[in-house]
């Protein structure tokens, strides 16, 4: 986005601007910053336990009610790419404050919707505003703390990353069951409130690094291709895939866009991510790490809350007691994680973490049908605490080579990267576990020993009695079938966190990066 020469013209200003902040400020600017990401990254998952309160009250079909969630997702897909040129165009204090405004206000309008069009038209405005929100926090915290204190600037955004998503369902679902479908984005007031005039008062205007004219062509073979991608990942479950000629139109569609925008950027001086990016180990190695790291396990959070549901019958809010202890092991590592990165080598950390996380998803492949929520819980909470220590000294190390004007382009770019991975992972591990629950299927129907019967029951197999019976059986199939695949997709996804080790070679053990 912005030629070598601009980045080191603007690279001491944040230097000299962080000098200018008092610890006290910090503080407060910091506690506001997260109190925006948390909001943002809340809303990704909080309304996923309302939509059938939100289908029954506006009368929507099912298709028009996933696209609650499909709107705001790809809204924010498109609007990610634009947080770096509009923080150097208008400053990062102006598009934080004009985002945290615009998601609030948007926010208030999706709760008091009373049709699903006037939903889905507010979500999608909330999630083009919010856009901007996680790669400017990261930034803003990387720059107000010197670098000996990174580890701790991202302990706090990693918490909002890390704990945002898992919140979000439990969230929703006591707000629901409470109160209204509607207070899953009202309770954003509030905090939307406070974060703004709370860093009004106490953020600087912090400089931007001077951009070239915006890149309109580029932007929009880019925009195009994450939103065809996006609706490709979030549609292809409900359409069946390839089956469907929506999904093969969007899959072209992104590809040629995709490729398009790779080929400009291969052929331009000055691409619309810059090029030093890829140039730096530490950030090609970290973003590799986040990108695979955040397809997994949020695709194992969005695993267990249907599996508890299908499988236990658990009701939402039980759900969310279950998987209370991850969020628990979150926080206690983000407390104990800027201590140990000042201590143990960051990539140490990050191995312990993908070995915390690989065994915490194994220990679920060991779940049976009648087991009780106690594996689940002391899994959840060994994963929160690999989690945090993957996350923060991955954060550090991503940047910590990076020259500081290229820190802002890097942040997009990398959560641009996490949030299609994480959409992929998603969609990857549905089709997965459908296709392995049908097979499981088939073979258990075809181990059911009718002969075993009594031969009174046998006699009226043929009669309309059996079809109690039969179904009964059918069902309880179709649930160890489901069992089946759910253990050995968590199995997988576990080797696969493990496999993820050597990609730590890519880092450099110490930083040599400029402050």
């Amino acid at each position: 986005m912005a030629a070598t020469a601009s980045i080191a013209d603007g690279a001491a200003a944040p230097m000299a601007q962080r000098s200018a902040i008092s610890l006290h400020q910090r503080r407060w600017i910091t506690v506001f910053l997260i109190c925006s990401a948390l909001m943002n990254m809340i809303d990704t998952t909080i309304a996923n336990v309302a939509l059938p309160q939100m289908q029954g009250t506006t009368g929507a079909s099912r298709e028009e009610i996933t696209w609650v969630l499909t709107s705001y997702i790809v809204t924010m897909a498109i609007a990610i790419p634009l947080g770096g040129w509009l923080s150097a165009r208008f400053s990062r204090k102006t598009v934080l404050l004009g985002s945290i405004a615009c998601f609030t206000l948007f926010s208030v309008l999706c709760g008091i919707s009373n049709t699903v069009g006037e939903l889905v038209l507010f979500r999608m405005c909330q999630g083009f505003s919010g856009a901007a929100l996680a790669p400017i926090v990261q930034s803003v915290l990387l720059d107000i703390y010197p670098r000996e204190e990174h580890g701790t600037a991202m302990a706090f955004f990693s918490f909002a990353g890390v704990t945002g998503p898992l919140l979000g369902p439990m969230l929703g679902g006591w707000l629901t069951a409470n109160f209204s479908w509607g207070w899953v984005f009202l309770v954003n007031l509030p905090v939307g409130v406070i974060a703004f005039f709370g860093l009004a008062a106490t953020m600087p205007r912090l400089a931007g690094i001077p951009r070239g004219q915006f890149d309109f062509a580029s932007f929009g073979l880019l925009a195009t291709g994450v939103a065809s991608l996006q609706l490709m990942l979030d549609r292809g479950g409900i359409l069946d895939w390839f089956d469907s000629s929506e999904i093969r139109i969007e899959a072209t569609v992104s590809i040629l866009t995709l490729g398009g925008f790779l080929w400009i950027s291969a052929r331009r001086a000055t691409p619309f991510f810059n090029r030093a990016l890829l140039l730096d180990r530490n950030f090609v190695g970290g973003t590799l790490v986040a990108v695979i790291y955040s397809a997994l396990t949020f695709s194992s959070m969005a695993m267990l809350p249907e599996m508890l549901a299908q499988l236990y019958g658990h009701p939402v809010l039980q759900i969310g007691f279950v998987m209370a202890p991850r969020g628990a092991g979150t926080l206690i590592s983000t407390f104990l994680a800027p201590m140990l990165v000042r201590r143990v080598d960051g990539v140490v950390l990050i191995a312990l973490g993908l070995a915390l996380t690989a065994y915490s998803t194994l220990q679920l492949s060991w779940l049976t049908l009648d087991a009780d929520d106690s594996l689940v819980m002391l899994s959840g909470f060994i994963q929160g605490i690999g989690g945090a220590l993957l996350w923060v000294p991955m954060s550090v190390l991503s940047f910590s080579t990076l020259a500081t004007g290229l820190r802002n382009d890097g942040a997009v770019l990398q959560t641009l990267l996490r949030y299609l991975a994480s959409a992929a992972g998603i969609a990857a591990i549905q089709a997965i576990i459908i296709h392995a629950s049908a097979e499981s299927h088939a073979e258990l129907a075809a181990m059911v020993n009718w002969q075993a019967l009594p031969a009174v029951m046998r006699d009226g197999m043929d009669t309309p009695a059996a079809a109690p019976i039969l179904s009964t059986v059918n069902a309880e199939v179709t649930r160890q079938a489901a069992m089946v695949a759910y253990t050995s997709t968590f199995r997988e996804m576990a080797l696969l966190n493990f496999a993820m080790l050597p990609l730590l070679l890519l880092l450099r053990r110490r930083s040599t990066g400029r402050n």
